[in-house]
């Protein structure tokens, strides 16, 4: 597949609940820019942003996720995702693994496109990015988390529905995701293990407030609530960053300004 760019459009700042939730959407987005391709602006917005979240990685980790050198990165990225003669051997595009995970053929991209177009979201159509691209998966969690705490009722209501519907994929797509990466070759493919882990620790953290708050926290599989006791963990980090995020906002305004999706108008 052709490198999805990190370059222009824009996700909305004006979302139901965002102004109190800053934290959680932002999380995503940085995630979201983690498998978007590592231009030069890209990467320097990296380095700013991720020893800021040094906390959010390092609770779930054991150690900070590092941001590798560009060239390196960048090379990869290229290798592990991009098209070649010999073919690529990892897929951004996640919807696959759903259909193979018995979920019926092409059912799980037809899933994603309907959650984009009842969210009234289409992706970039300058960047290349399709519907089922992980960056776009991120991205569109992150929007409904903040939908699903919003002050409108029905609103909200609707949010945590799509959202755990999201969630619930995510977690069937992110480990076999995982384990063809580390499955190839690269210098920065333990980068890429690890941005996965918190995908998929961040997901779970989402898919359990929302259960929670339904008082159905007993639905969840113990391997996910096992996943949970760690993924907990960032909630005091999130705290200490909430005040880098909302005042200025200048590190990850600058990664929103390279997302995928765009609200249909």
């Amino acid at each position: 597949m052709s490198p999805l760019s990190s370059s222009f459009s824009a996700v909305p700042e004006s979302i139901s609940g965002v102004s109190r939730l800053p934290i959680i959407e932002n999380r995503f987005q940085l995630l979201a820019s983690l498998f978007r391709y590592p231009d030069e602006p890209l990467w320097q917005a990296l380095t700013g942003a991720l020893p800021v979240a040094e906390a959010f990685s390092a609770s779930l980790l054991g150690h900070p996720l590092s941001l590798p050198l560009h060239h390196s990165l960048e090379q990869t990225y290229t290798a592990l995702f991009c098209s070649t003669l010999s073919g690529s051997p990892v897929s951004l595009c996640l919807g696959g693994y759903l259909n193979q995970a018995g979920h019926g053929d092409e059912s799980g991209t037809a899933m994603i496109s309907q959650l984009l177009t009842e969210e009234g979201l289409v992706t970039d159509p300058h960047l290349n990015a399709p519907e089922d691209h992980l960056a776009v998966l991120l991205e569109l969690a992150g929007l409904l988390y903040c939908k699903a705490h919003g002050d409108d009722p029905a609103r909200a209501a609707d949010g945590r529905i799509r959202l755990l519907q999201l969630t619930d994929s995510l977690l069937v797509m992110l480990p076999p995701f995982q384990s063809a990466i580390a499955a190839a070759d690269g210098s920065c493919v333990d980068f890429y293990v690890d941005a996965v882990t918190l995908c998929l620790c961040l997901t779970v953290l989402c898919r359990e407030q929302i259960l929670a708050a339904q008082d159905s926290k007993n639905n969840l599989p113990p391997y996910k609530l096992q996943t949970l006791s760690s993924a907990g963990a960032v909630l005091d980090p999130f705290a200490v960053l909430k005040q880098s995020d909302i005042s200025g906002g200048g590190i990850f305004a600058r990664l929103r300004k390279k997302a995928c999706l765009l609200y249909v108008r």
